[in-house]
């Protein structure tokens, strides 16, 4: 489908003055330009868009804007084009351009096809407060004006300082008007400090070898104590059972007396070894375990 520029008008605009040098801006866009309408004829309108978007940042025309605008009413930018119209209007009538009239008429029949979104915002609105359509910031100032958008969804957002976030959706249809009250969100939960967690110094881990190692060294001295005790009782019952008075098993009283108290030291060495032994096994084992090199792996 051919979009035409204008009768009889350079599509660019104006042409550069007769032995005027362009600028690298002005040839750029003018190459931007012809892209542009190479992608708008194949109604490749998205590419075309882009294209004639970044010309016309280089060096606005009537034309760049005329065919930006065509672009933008096919592809279904109600908004933009009717902008774009606008300012091919504008910069026509300024230059002495023939197109003006072209252009106006083309504003004049696609401006109430815009719709038109007036939003309200509550009289004690924050200082501060932002006003978002579809991620594109309007500014609070924005509020109350009957704003020219394109027709389609729109996610509406306010963000006020301290509150949390308002949002709403609504739907644009082609020429629809609708106002829309804006509210500010609730405040934002103040999450009060807990009090501060107690801490207790830091306590380094008991070493218990060098108590464990006394202990042992103790355990085995009295083991041998206890060993040598049993020792001497030993050899002292030994030596009992052979007292004067006594003949095998046969005592008087003075012999049974010497034999009773070896039987008696016999006794008391057997207790006195196996508390020894009981001690050096104790002890052994405590200073074994109580060695460096077992407890630090």
């Amino acid at each position: 489908m051919a979009l035409p520029v204008a009768a009889g008008a350079q599509p660019s605009g104006l042409p550069p003055q007769e032995g005027a040098q362009p600028s690298a801006d002005v040839s750029t866009a003018a190459e931007l330009f012809q892209q542009g309408r190479v992608a708008l004829e194949a109604q490749d309108y998205a590419r075309a868009r882009a294209l004639l978007l970044d010309s016309a940042r280089l060096n606005p025309r009537v034309g760049t804007f005329i065919s930006l605008a065509q672009c933008e009413e096919v592809f279904g930018l109600l908004a933009s084009a009717r902008t774009h119209w606008k300012q091919a209007a504008q910069l026509a009538d300024a230059q002495g351009d023939g197109r003006t009239a072209f252009a106006r008429e083309r504003l004049a029949a696609i401006d109430p096809r815009v719709p038109r979104l007036t939003l309200v915002l509550p009289r004690d609105t924050p200082a501060g407060t932002m006003v978002r359509d579809n991620d594109v910031d309007l500014g609070a100032a924005s509020a109350g004006l009957e704003l020219p958008v394109e027709v389609g969804k729109h996610a509406l957002a306010v963000v006020a300082p301290g509150h949390e976030s308002w949002a709403v959706q609504i739907d644009l249809g082609e020429g629809e008007k609708r106002e829309v009250r804006l509210l500010v969100g609730p405040l934002t939960p103040v999450v009060a400090p807990g009090p501060a967690a107690a801490t207790s110094p830091e306590v380094p881990p008991s070493d218990v070898r060098g108590p464990l190692r006394v202990v042992s060294y103790v355990a085995l001295g009295l083991g041998v104590v206890g060993i040598g005790f049993g020792s001497y009782f030993g050899v002292e019952a030994i030596q009992g059972k052979n007292v004067p008075g006594c003949s095998g098993d046969s005592c008087n009283g003075t012999g049974t007396q010497l034999r009773n108290s070896a039987l008696g030291d016999g006794n008391v060495s057997t207790g006195l070894f196996v508390a020894g032994g009981a001690l050096l096994a104790a002890g052994g084992v405590m200073w074994f375990v109580s060695r460096p090199s077992i407890l630090e792996q």
